[in-house]
């Protein structure tokens, strides 16, 4: 099942975003690798991998085109980022109520 670049980039972003939220909050191997595990499954279906350093050598080995390199990346990078600002604003407004 093949799907647009603009599908492919919001699950990418999303999932990108719930995998680093995760290992920002639990600090556990298990369930990190039990959502890793997940999250893969669910990205598979556009070539996604969670990190853009694998989608570098997806693309490099010809397994991705270049559209879907560049906004897969892009979504990567920004899931992450958005992922660790999250933690902080949420971070911080616990230890302000606390």
């Amino acid at each position: 099942m093949a799907v647009n670049n603009f599908t492919a980039f919001w699950m990418e972003l999303v999932a990108t975003f719930i995998f680093v939220y995760v290992i920002l909050m639990v600090k556990e191997p298990i369930p990190i690798g039990i959502i890793f595990i997940g999250l893969l499954y669910f990205v598979k279906i556009n070539n996604g991998a969670l990190n853009p350093a694998v989608t570098i050598a997806q693309y490099l080995n010809g397994d991705i085109q270049s559209d879907s390199f560049i906004w897969l990346v892009i979504a990567q990078i920004c899931g992450g980022f958005g992922a660790y600002y999250f933690y902080n604003i949420m971070k911080s407004e616990t230890t302000e109520s606390s």
